[in-house]
C-alpha cells in the first residue's frame, strides 16, 4: 500500500479481529490510520484508534479525511481477549469533525466501513456537511460514481477487485461544480505486475507460516484439504464473496453435504472435517480467520475467486473431485447431478 501511494486507511473487521498483529504491522508503516468514532482502552484511559481526522493535499486541493465504522460492521469483528473498543455514533462524529475541517479544506471525504445500504443512508443525512463518501466493506461496486443529494458516493467493490476513481471539478473558490468517477473491474485486461506479484506471494507464504504451530507446520486440529492446488497467484475469497453475484448457486450449495463438510456431526460423524485451500496461500488457516473457509466451498471446486474475477476459472472435470472422491466405483456423472447449479 505504501508503494501504491495510499494516503490513509481505516481499520475494518479483519484489522480489529487481529488487533495485536495489526498494531505490530503498523509500527513501521508510514500510512496514517484514521478512525473517527472508535476508541481503545489503555489502562484506565480511552484513546483514539489512530487519527480522528486528517488533512492531505492532492493535486493542489486540501482534502479533509474522516474514517468511520458502523455498529453492524463492528459487531462482525472477533475482538481478541483483553482488547476493549468503544464505538460512538458515526453520524455525530462526522458532523463534529467536518465542522472543524471545512474552514481549511476544499473537500471533506468520509471513508465509510459499512454496507452499501448504510453508506448511502448516511450520505443522505450529510448533505451540506461532507462532499464525498467512499464505501468499503463488502461493497458491490457501482460502475459509475453515484450521488445522494449533493454528496458523491463511490462504492468501490471488495477484495481489491476494482480500481476506483472519483473525479471532482472545483471552481477557483473551491466549490465543486461537477463530478464523476468510474470503477474498473481488474480482470484479465489489466496485466499483473510481476515484481509486485512476487512480493505479494512472499507475504502470503510468510503470513501462513506465522499462524501455524512451529513444530508440525499444520493447523492445531489438522483438517483434510478439499481443494486441489490453485494456479499461481490465486487468492481464496470465501463463499460469502461468491454469494454477492451468484446467490442462486450459493443457496443451492447450502443444501448440499459440501456446505456442512466441516461439521463433525454431519453424515453421522463419519465425515472428515474438510476445508477450502488448506496449506495454500490465503487458504484455510484457522476457524476464526477471514475469509471463513470451513467446508467444501465454491472455490474448492471452481478455483480461487481472484482468478475468476480476472476472467479465469476452472471447468468442472473429474480430476477436480478426485483428491476427495478417488475411491473405486465413485460415479462422477451421478455425483455432479447432486451438486449441479
Amino acid at each position: 500500500m505504501e508503494r501504491e501511494g495510499v494516503a490513509a486507511m481505516i481499520p475494518g473487521v479483519r484489522e480489529l479481529s487481529h488487533w495485536p498483529w495489526f498494531q505490530e504491522l503498523m509500527e513501521g508503516c508510514r500510512i496514517p490510520l484514521v478512525s473517527s468514532n472508535l476508541r481503545i482502552r489503555e489502562g484506565e484511559a480511552w484513546k483514539p484508534v489512530g487519527e480522528r481526522q486528517l488533512t492531505v493535499e492532492h493535486a493542489g486541493v486540501r482534502v479533509g479525511l474522516i474514517g468511520v465504522i458502523d455498529q453492524e460492521t463492528f459487531d462482525k469483528a472477533s475482538v481478541p481477549e483483553g482488547v476493549e473498543f468503544e464505538l460512538s455514533d458515526p453520524k455525530q462524529a462526522i458532523e463534529e469533525l467536518a465542522g472543524e475541517l471545512k474552514p481549511s479544506c476544499e473537500v471533506v471525504a468520509v471513508m465509510a466501513c459499512m454496507s452499501d445500504r448504510e453508506a448511502m443512508r448516511l450520505a443522505k443525512h450529510l448533505s451540506g456537511v461532507v462532499d464525498v463518501v467512499l464505501g468499503g466493506h463488502k461493497s458491490i461496486a457501482s460502475d459509475w460514481a453515484l450521488s445522494a443529494g449533493d454528496v458523491v458516493v463511490s462504492r468501490c467493490g471488495m477484495s481489491g477487485q476494482f480500481f476506483s476513481t472519483t473525479r471532482l471539478i472545483l471552481s477557483p473558490e473551491g466549490e465543486i461544480i461537477d463530478w464523476g468517477g468510474r470503477n474498473y473491474l481488474l480482470d484479465a485486461r489489466w496485466p499483473s505486475d510481476d515484481e509486485m506479484q512476487a512480493e505479494v506471494e512472499e507475504v502470503r507464504v510468510e503470513a501462513i507460516r506465522s499462524q501455524l504451530p512451529p513444530s508440525a507446520g499444520r493447523a492445531s486440529h489438522p483438517p483434510s484439504s478439499s481443494s486441489v492446488p490453485p494456479p499461481a497467484g490465486g487468492t481464496y475469497l470465501g463463499a460469502e464473496t461468491c454469494r454477492t453475484c451468484h446467490s442462486g448457486p450459493y443457496h443451492q450449495w447450502e443444501t448440499t453435504a459440501h456446505a456442512h463438510a466441516f461439521d463433525p456431526q454431519a453424515d453421522g460423524g463419519q465425515l472428515a472435517r474438510l476445508v477450502t485451500g488448506f496449506g495454500r496461500p490465503e487458504g484455510y488457516r484457522s476457524d476464526r480467520s477471514e475469509p471463513d473457509l470451513r467446508g467444501v466451498q465454491c472455490e474448492a471446486c471452481h478455483g480461487p475467486g481472484s482468478e475468476h474475477t480476472r476472467g479465469g476459472g476452472r471447468t468442472m472435470k473429474k480430476d477436480v473431485c478426485s483428491p476427495c472422491h478417488g475411491e473405486a466405483g465413485w460415479d462422477f456423472a451421478a455425483a455432479m447431478e447432486k451438486v449441479r447449479h
